[in-house]
């Protein structure tokens, strides 16, 4: 359970946050086994997802803005984080467990991160069923499902009704397909719905898998809509991080996912001649995009009763996860 928390936390965070992606380890390990399937493997690499809290230490080759000290930087950083965090879970023995109960309601639980939940294998009509009645497993299930759909052309689960593809199979769709907009939209809607009900998860969710189908846009998509698209993946990024202004070390962690999110959105265009004027006029649209979210994230919460800055963690936990909020600083 220390790893857990040391790791994810939760998705991250995590998200992920536990969001590694839920199913990708149990994804990842099929892929290892069907070497024919390098271009989707890559993709889920790197997914850096919230749902797992995850502490997100990059894997992704270097350009311009991101040097390869920056790396180093990270790599020397990590040993210190977790002889931080192994401090703390001495000092409070316990409370790693407890502060799992949290996130596990608020992100992905265990069963989740490992791709074995019954949500992840039940029938496709019986999972949107469950998700129309607003059962909130069900409905961040869905729209992680529907995102990866839309990003990669490949189910992220093996739901019993499906048939289950060759890897040859699995490789020829990813290598071919495009980002589907019109799913993207749905699963958005999907994951918004579900963090205003109380698994947050689905904000950073949202924002770690769409920012990597910036790659997978055809060619002949409007130059606004890029900026658009952008735009709004880090408008969702920042809300992720928003909604936890209560809670120290939940804004902590997901301060990786920002930068992580923000890589990923700009990693394809950052070859471009105009690219500084590119990447300050999407930053322009993102502070309107994000207000506008906010302000639908709020409407959204007060007509379920709900903060618009919950405070997740209390009581006992409070301490402990002060102590670890100095933890994760060194991270950031």
């Amino acid at each position: 359970m220390k790893k857990i928390l040391i790791l994810l936390v939760s998705l991250l965070v995590i998200g992920s946050i536990i969001y590694w992606m839920q199913g990708s380890e149990t994804e990842q390990s099929r892929k290892n086994e069907e070497t024919s399937q390098e271009p989707e493997q890559e993709i889920t690499q790197e997914v850096a997802s919230t749902s797992d809290l995850t502490v997100s230490v990059e894997k992704g080759t270097a350009k311009k803005e991101e040097p390869v000290a920056e790396k180093s930087q990270v790599a020397n950083i990590y040993p210190a984080f977790r002889d931080c965090a192994d401090k703390v879970d001495q000092k409070y023995p316990g409370m790693d467990i407890e502060l799992y109960k949290v996130t596990s309601e608020l992100y992905a639980d265990g069963e989740m991160a490992a791709g074995i939940s019954p949500y992840q294998t039940m029938p496709t009509a019986s999972l949107k069923s469950l998700a129309e009645a607003d059962d909130v497993d069900a409905l961040f299930v869905l729209g992680i499902e529907t995102v990866w759909l839309a990003t990669t052309g490949l189910m992220i689960n093996q739901h019993s009704d499906l048939p289950k593809l060759s890897g040859e199979e699995r490789s020829e769709i990813a290598k071919s397909h495009k980002l589907d907009l019109e799913l993207l939209e749905q699963g958005e809607e999907y994951l918004f719905r579900v963090a205003t009900l109380g698994k947050v998860g689905g904000l950073g969710e949202y924002a770690s898998l769409a920012s990597l189908g910036m790659k997978r846009l055809s060619e002949d998509t409007d130059e606004q809509k890029v900026q658009e698209l952008i735009a709004k993946i880090l408008a969702y990024s920042e809300l992720a991080h928003e909604v936890h202004r209560e809670d120290g070390i939940m804004q902590e962690i997901m301060k990786s996912q920002l930068k992580s999110v923000q890589r990923k959105a700009f990693e394809p265009f950052v070859e471009r001649d105009d690219f500084k004027t590119f990447k300050a006029n999407v930053q322009e649209r993102a502070d309107y995009e994000f207000e506008e979210l906010f302000s639908r994230w709020k409407e959204r919460r007060e007509y379920y009763g709900l903060p618009t800055h919950p405070k997740f963690i209390t009581d006992d936990l409070v301490e402990y996860s002060e102590a670890m909020e100095a933890c994760h600083k060194l991270l950031n």
